[in-house]
């Protein structure tokens, strides 16, 4: 099996000659960690891709890859900007994820999704969550610290997590956030059809 990535650069705010240099950092970090190399690649340029994909009506999938041992911060702004990419920010979010209030949760977590909550400051907020591993305490903690409603569902369907902006666009963590950074975890953007078939879902459950 072939995975094929494109570097974004739209982000990148330093020299384009040091990016050469960069990804041979990365690539080198990378067999370190995981065995794994970059590998060259030759053929279509990005734009000739993305001409194919909207003529064939296809979307590609962009998937990035959380690192073990990431610190909170880190955490925090890859989150931030996931938000920020779908919608998120000042808008309404809804969360899916069965142990986002896990019980026996620690202090530095709970300050983790607080600050990630605030900081995104959404306009509403839905959580889609697992009863069983619901900790209502740490869900008071959380409300009290935004001061706004946050909208409950309880259900046991849903193995995966998911953050969904505006009932339109979402990303899934491959783990849940109090996860990210125990081990490797990837994280996406999610198809508009998947998004709108979930959101059906909860639909149905409220």
């Amino acid at each position: 099996m072939n995975l094929y990535y494109i570097l974004m650069e739209d982000e990148y705010e330093g020299e384009k000659s040091q990016i050469g240099y960069i990804m041979d950092q990365v690539n080198d970090a990378l067999y370190k960690s995981t065995k794994l190399r970059l590998g060259l690649y030759t053929g279509p340029t990005s734009e000739q891709l993305s001409a194919y994909f909207e003529l064939q009506r296809m979307e590609p999938v962009f998937e990035e890859i959380m690192w073990k041992n990431l610190k909170d911060d880190e955490i925090i702004q890859k989150f931030l900007l996931y938000i920020e990419k779908i919608g998120g920010v000042n808008g309404d979010l809804m969360i899916i994820d069965p142990y986002i209030f896990c019980r026996n949760s620690k202090d530095d977590y709970k300050k983790m999704l607080q600050t990630i909550l605030i900081k995104s400051n959404c306009r509403t907020l839905k959580v889609v969550t697992d009863k069983a591993h619901y900790d209502s305490v740490f869900f008071e903690e959380i409300k009290k610290t935004l001061d706004k409603d946050i909208q409950l569902v309880f259900t046991e369907e849903f193995h995966d997590r998911f953050w969904i902006a505006n009932e339109c666009n979402g990303f899934t963590p491959g783990t849940s956030l109090n996860g990210v950074g125990k081990k490797y975890a990837s994280i996406n953007f999610m198809d508009k059809e998947d998004v709108k078939n979930i959101i059906d879902i909860v639909n149905s459950l409220s």
